[in-house]
């Protein structure tokens, strides 16, 4: 974890930043005691942000309600980097509490996943950007750049998913089910007795 102090030993995926005056935060899941891909992806992220001078690591959680809960003791920050796949709560589930809470979070969903479901939901629950976790130093720079300046900023992968999963009606459908919903009919299709 980065901290104001320093690197702290804990091992976890969040981070916030200050961009030029402009806060933001980064969640991601706990990793495991030893070092893993998923704390060097939040040493990677911190690093590359620490490179500018212009941004600025200042929440880190290492799940999505500690995540909420800094965020009340700190207040929102202007841009959060979200890992979709997080323990105690999803990137779904903040991206909707967050919505609640605050009229218009700049969050960018950075994440494993690629496929049409996952992008159209997180866009539908109002993400301003998404990047794969593979995604070039430079265009993580660039993304946050362009939400903090435009609002919102996709890639051209992400975008070619977008569109081709407008044009599938399915995929639209699932992409407007509520969390409850959805948690509803995870339910349903996990009892054996019905």
């Amino acid at each position: 974890m980065i901290t104001k102090q320093g690197i702290d030993s804990r091992c976890s995926a969040g981070a916030a930043v200050e961009l030029a005056g402009c806060y933001a935060a980064v969640a991601g899941s706990r990793c495991p005691a030893q070092y893993t891909r998923t704390f060097l992806m939040r040493t990677a992220l911190a690093n590359l942000l620490a490179t500018r001078d212009n941004y600025k690591v200042s929440i880190q959680a290492e799940n999505g309600k500690q995540l909420l809960d800094q965020i009340d003791i700190q207040g929102l920050p202007d841009i959060i980097l979200l890992d979709i796949s997080m323990p105690v709560m999803d990137g779904f589930e903040i991206m909707s509490i967050l919505k609640r809470r605050y009229r218009n979070p700049n969050v960018v969903a950075i994440t494993t996943y690629n496929d049409h479901m996952t992008i159209l939901r997180m866009t539908a629950l109002g993400i301003n950007g998404y990047l794969f976790k593979t995604s070039e130093p430079e265009e993580i720079l660039t993304t946050l750049d362009s939400v903090k300046r435009n609002g919102q900023y996709f890639s051209e992968a992400v975008h070619d998913k977008l569109f081709r999963a407008s044009k599938n009606e399915l995929y639209r459908k699932i992409g407007t089910i509520r969390q409850k919903e959805l948690s509803f009919l995870k339910y349903l299709c996990t009892q054996n007795d019905i």
